[in-house]
């Protein structure tokens, strides 16, 4: 899908790139769970969310 989207000039993020393949055992939730992220994990996908938003000029940069 993300793929498609940046062929279609659609902005995506993809979170892969933010936590990495496979994600470090710091970002989950649990050492065999590779898929859901504990808090760690959580923010930093706030904060590439939130960059990301910010980049597209979607939100505003508070301040």
């Amino acid at each position: 899908m993300v793929g498609i989207a940046r062929e279609l000039g659609v902005p995506v993020l993809d979170l892969r790139r933010v936590f990495g393949d496979p994600p470090p055992l710091t970002l989950r939730i649990h050492p065999d769970d590779p898929w859901h992220p504990g808090a760690a994990g959580h923010r930093l996908v706030g904060e590439a969310t939130a960059a990301f938003l910010d980049e597209q000029r979607l939100i505003g940069t508070p301040g």
